[in-house]
């Protein structure tokens, strides 16, 4: 979990905040967001391995932003500077988010005794605003994952204020469930003392409902869903033997027989994995095949999946036409090539707990360059995908570039993919030499890949 702390000019409350996170009985990282300008105010910032701050354009929205881009963990939990929660919210917070990533979450407000006694009647309202109406505010600790947040489009750093109240509202816009949970968040009431309980009370109250209004009005016009469905949709992309030529510069080095043979044995092996992960899914993996030639679609080689065909142009146009029909279908999306037969359950298993896990983004990176899997949980625009140089020692490096402006990649070890011989020799070895590591077997259609290729590279 990644704590993400916005701090104003003059706030020096997150120093105690920083103290109570210490008294956890788990370790977040932590990221304290000054505005440039008020640098100052870290002079004597704790040094601590998972404590750290950075500068960013002032206002909330945009440290709130700048908080939640650098984050390295998968989910995201937004705290005042002036809040106080203690281990045992802390602790329910994260128990609730990991066993549902795909919610908002938020604690119940308590005012600290800095303020007038009326403010008993602000924590009585926030507690029903927040539990009748699903409005918390953002002093009531906003929970998410990274994927949601990046979903929902982050902070509006074009309000002039409420931007906590305008991510609830497009929230709830999404049907992303906005979910209390059970622990109490303490926040100063300063303000109240300094500017009048009453001026303020109204002020707030009249902001609210300036803003609830149109915001309700546009989630009623809307019926758009953050997941259409709780699957992960694993696609294999593939060109059709006897329709494209496949494997051509192996094919230059071993000659177009054993190349094309190499090509469906190594087929045969991913589709093995795949349907492995499937099988143990319990429903929540569904494969596809993602078919060159539309000519291809008949053809036996890609019975055992659901099958669509490749759109018309370059990878990058296929590539976004193909993410695009199906993020609109399923939680997440992850793409594979048929060049990798050493690639395992294991891998492919740790690839959809990281999309399930909240992380928007999983790579896994070949070692020419390119990618052998890619990962996506949230919707992405055509010109990320081509924009990309592909076929280079550059692709896997620009594809990571565009995305991380987007959200957290999680990086997986890298394969080496088959394109000439030097590939097809080390793949082979790797395969007869022992089992996949950590603790894996190879599964027996990866097994006849290796052995049909034993003596020297080929048959």
């Amino acid at each position: 979990m990644s704590v993400v702390i916005p701090v104003g000019p003059d706030e020096t409350g997150w120093r105690r905040l920083l103290m109570q996170i210490e008294s956890w009985d788990f370790v977040p990282e932590v990221i304290v967001v000054f505005a440039e300008g008020d640098e100052a105010n870290a002079r004597g910032f704790p040094n601590s391995r998972h404590l750290r701050h950075i500068s960013s354009p002032r206002g909330r929205a945009l440290q709130l932003n700048a908080g939640a881009h650098v984050a390295s963990h998968a989910l995201l939990w937004f705290l005042h500077a002036d809040s106080q929660v203690d281990a045992n919210a802390s602790r329910a917070m994260r128990n609730a988010v990991q066993r549902q990533p795909d919610a908002m979450y938020f604690l119940d407000l308590a005012f600290s005794d800095d303020g007038p006694p009326l403010m008993k009647l602000n924590a009585w309202g926030a507690k029903m605003r927040s539990r009748c109406l699903g409005m918390p505010f953002g002093d009531q600790g906003l929970c998410l994952s990274q994927r949601v947040f990046t979903h929902l489009g982050g902070y509006d750093t074009s309000a002039k204020y409420g931007e906590d109240h305008l991510l609830v509202w497009e929230a709830n816009r999404q049907r992303v469930p906005v979910k209390r949970v059970a622990g109490t968040i303490v926040t100063s009431s300063r303000k109240y003392a300094e500017q009048g309980w009453l001026r303020t009370t109204c002020r707030h109250f009249i902001g609210t409902w300036k803003q609830a209004l149109p915001a309700w009005i546009k989630t009623w016009r809307s019926g758009r869903k953050i997941v259409n469905d709780d699957s992960v949709a694993v696609v294999v992309f593939v060109k059709t033997p006897g329709l494209s030529p496949v494997k051509t510069r192996l094919a230059a080095e071993i000659g177009t027989d054993d190349a094309e043979r190499c090509y469906r044995l190594s087929v045969h092996a991913v589709e093995a994995v795949v349907q492995e992960t499937r099988e143990t899914s319990r429903g929540r993996v569904v494969p596809y095949w993602a078919v060159a030639e539309p000519a291809g679609m008949t053809d036996p080689l890609w019975k055992n999946f659901d099958r669509l065909v490749q759109p018309v142009g370059g990878l990058g146009e296929r590539l976004a036409g193909v993410y695009s029909q199906l993020a609109a279908r399923h939680r997440g999306v992850i793409f594979l090539g048929a060049d990798a037969p050493q690639l395992t359950p294991e891998v492919l298993n740790d690839a959809i707990a990281r999309l399930n896990a909240g992380f928007p983004f999983v790579i896994g990176p070949a070692t020419d360059g390119g990618f052998y899997l890619f990962g996506g949980s949230i919707p992405l625009p055509d010109t990320l995908w081509t924009s990309v140089e592909y076929s280079c020692e550059r692709t896997c490096e620009q594809l990571c570039r565009n995305l991380t402006e987007r959200g957290p990649i999680v990086t997986l070890a890298p394969l080496r993919d088959i394109d000439q011989r030097a590939d097809l020799d080390a793949v082979v070895a790797e395969i007869n030499a022992a089992n996949p590591q950590p603790g894996g077997v190879w599964l027996s259609e990866q097994k006849e890949f290796g052995n049909a290729f034993r003596s020297r590279g080929k048959n």
